[in-house]
């Protein structure tokens, strides 16, 4: 058994980075990925252990549940995305929730989850690998947080893709016609030519923000280096430094000894709150500081001024990537 405060290298384990054409996008092409127990016992113990009491809490189960139907409550639709004047008002207010048939479902499925089927990032599985197993290590919280994340996310785009992929497309997205998107989003990840899983991968976006608070990146700094102090991308809000404090809580997920079924903990911690000393960024300026998870992610903003309004002070193109300003600013 390898030791449990000192990382091994991972075999094989090179990331592959996307291509950068000269629009400044970043092609669609997944990261490099290795099996799941390619991890040695110590480090994939601990990150089974923060998954599991994840996924066993109550919003985990509601919002995976909602993916299994296709359908969002009224309440959650709203956060997602706005609801259009021609759109069926009744019919989107008769969904009130998952049944709990559905909740067993997604219970069925969870405990049958094989994490010998799991692929994860290599570059993240080999950073974590050379972590010390220990709460305190900056290197491990990081790489924790960010395998926990994506398996989250992608459990949700396999879901999804298994169950709807008759509707949705599951590659990126060409042509100049309009992708159909799924309502399950978040709104400044809707760049469904850039990722993997096209359209679908959305689905991954929105699970994250319903469990994490918003979509978790990394800060690599201008020129890119290797991936540092995480942040969380929330919706509307931008996009806030992670405290000490979270990064700790979080942590502590993969040591403390807990029921599965005792989810009070991680209650009280996910999703991730605003704070209000926090350092926080435009998602204008996701780009110029290099904030993001994976490359394909990394997509310039649009040429616009993010100043730019009108008379009543938005921008009704782009309204999330304006910061609005006190009257009389713009």
């Amino acid at each position: 058994m390898s030791n449990c405060s000192v990382g091994e290298s991972l075999p094989h384990a090179h990331a592959v980075v996307p291509s950068v054409v000269n629009t400044g996008e970043v092609s669609a092409s997944p990261p490099t990925t290795v099996p799941f127990f390619h991890l040695d016992d110590c480090h994939a113990r601990r990150v089974i252990q923060a998954l599991r009491r994840i996924l066993a809490t109550e919003v985990a189960e509601e919002s995976f549940s909602m993916l299994i139907d296709g359908r969002l409550t009224m309440k959650a639709l709203r956060a997602c995305r706005r609801i259009r004047l021609g759109e069926d008002y009744d019919e989107i207010a008769k969904y009130t929730g998952p049944s709990q048939d559905t909740i067993s479902m997604f219970r069925s499925l969870r405990e049958q989850f094989d994490l010998s089927h799991v692929l994860i990032k290599a570059s993240s599985a080999e950073r974590f690998q050379r972590s010390a197993v220990q709460a305190s290590s900056a290197d491990f919280q990081r790489g924790l947080l960010d395998l926990v994340v994506s398996m989250v996310h992608d459990l949700a785009v396999s879901i999804f893709e298994e169950l709807h992929r008759s509707k949705y497309q599951n590659t990126p997205h060409q042509g100049p016609e309009r992708a159909l998107l799924p309502d399950f989003r978040h709104p400044k990840y809707l760049q469904s030519y850039l990722y993997p899983h096209g359209p679908i991968e959305l689905v991954g976006y929105w699970m994250e923000t319903r469990l994490f608070g918003g979509v978790v990146v990394f800060e690599h700094g201008n020129p890119l280096g290797e991936p540092g102090a995480p942040w969380i991308h929330f919706p509307y809000e931008g996009i806030m430094r992670m405290s000490d404090k979270q990064l700790d809580a979080f942590t502590q997920l993969a040591f403390t000894i807990s029921p599965v079924s005792d989810a009070a903990a991680v209650s009280n911690l996910l999703p991730f709150k605003a704070e209000p000393d926090a350092q926080y960024v435009d998602s204008f300026d996701a780009y110029k500081f290099g904030l993001f998870r994976n490359c394909f992610e990394r997509n310039p903003p649009p040429n616009i001024s993010r100043f730019s309004c009108t008379a009543m002070g938005r921008n009704v193109t782009y309204p999330d990537w304006v910061r609005l300003e006190p009257p009389g600013m713009v």
